[in-house]
């Protein structure tokens, strides 16, 4: 299941994030619905990410869904992945160039110090497990949240290296 899908929309000063959450796994194509809603509501705009697995998600599940091609087309083609233009241009004293690194390195802290895609994945089952566990849910959003900020912090850091 991909159980969360976020955003954060910035306009100037002002940055809103927004999360597209299913709290079941049968709501993974209501949530999917209604983050291509939005995503059509805000057509033409750039949407920057960092590393593969979002254009992955955004294909995968407009084909399991049956998503409009046109609107499909229009979020890829929207998509700017940062992680390119970094490798591409920047050596970081870093091991590795994941968002944690980079942008750890550029200031930025999670919420949660043990914050990981691998333990959202954990967190979500454990939520899961005993739906009465609203904390473990709200952890899984604000490392998402976490990490679509981290991915703005870096994208602006680049406008600034005219990267």
């Amino acid at each position: 299941i991909d159980y969360l899908f976020g955003v954060l929309e910035v306009d100037g000063d002002k940055s809103t994030y927004h999360d597209f959450l299913a709290k079941k796994p049968e709501d993974e194509g209501k949530a999917w619905q209604e983050f291509i809603d939005f995503m059509r509501s805000r057509a033409g705009l750039p949407t920057y990410h960092y590393g593969w697995f979002e254009i992955e998600v955004v294909r995968r599940l407009g084909q399991k869904y049956g998503t409009d091609q046109k609107i499909l087309s229009e979020i890829e083609n929207n998509m700017i992945d940062l992680l390119p233009l970094i490798r591409e241009k920047i050596i970081f004293p870093v091991y590795f160039y994941s968002l944690k690194d980079i942008a750890q390195y550029l200031g930025f802290k999670w919420r949660h110090p043990e914050a990981s895609g691998a333990n959202s994945v954990l967190w979500f089952e454990e939520y899961l497990n005993n739906r009465r566990k609203t904390s473990v849910l709200k952890r899984v959003v604000e490392y998402n949240e976490d990490d679509v900020r981290a991915t703005w912090l870096v994208k602006k850091w680049c406008a600034e290296q005219d990267v």
